[in-house]
Formats: C-alpha cells, structure tokens, sequence
C-alpha cells in the first residue's frame, strides 16, 4: 500500500497511548443506507502507527482528524516497517 493510498481521503482516529508513544488507526469511511433509507457509516482501519510523544512539542493530537495531517509519522513508520520485512 502506498502512502498516498493511505492518507488520501481518510482519516486517523486515536487508539491508545504506550510508553511514549500516541498510537493511531488510518481508518476509511464508507456510507451507504440501509433498509430505512438512514445513511449508515461504517469505518474500516487500514494501517496503524505511532506518534512519538516526543516529537509532539506544543502540538495539538486529536482524538480524530485528517490522514494527511499525519502523513509524517506514517511515511516514517511505513519505511520501518518495508524495512524490517525485507
């Protein structure tokens, strides 16, 4: 998956914190409706990774926001991981 797949159009919701790192879920949204006619959305992760605390200084890390705010962190954790399963 490329990282323009990941980010473009999603979005990240946070999951939780762990020894000094902010851990996130690349989720994808999709709405369609249901027998009702009710629009129904249902969100599908797509890549997790992590945020350092330390690379947060006096930034603001909400609990759900725009993929490409992020592109950062998951480009870095993208290469690590290729990486590691080469």
């Amino acid at each position: 998956m490329s990282i323009k797949e990941i980010v473009q159009g999603n979005k990240v919701r946070f999951l939780y914190y762990r020894k000094g790192e902010l851990w996130y879920d690349v989720i994808t949204m999709k709405e369609f409706q249901d027998r009702d006619g009710e629009r129904v959305f249902t969100y599908k992760p797509i890549f997790t990774f992590p945020v350092p605390i330390e690379d947060t200084g006096d930034g603001t890390f909400n609990a759900e926001d725009k993929a490409i705010y992020f592109m950062r962190y998951i480009r870095k954790y993208l290469e690590e991981t290729e990486k590691n399963f080469s």
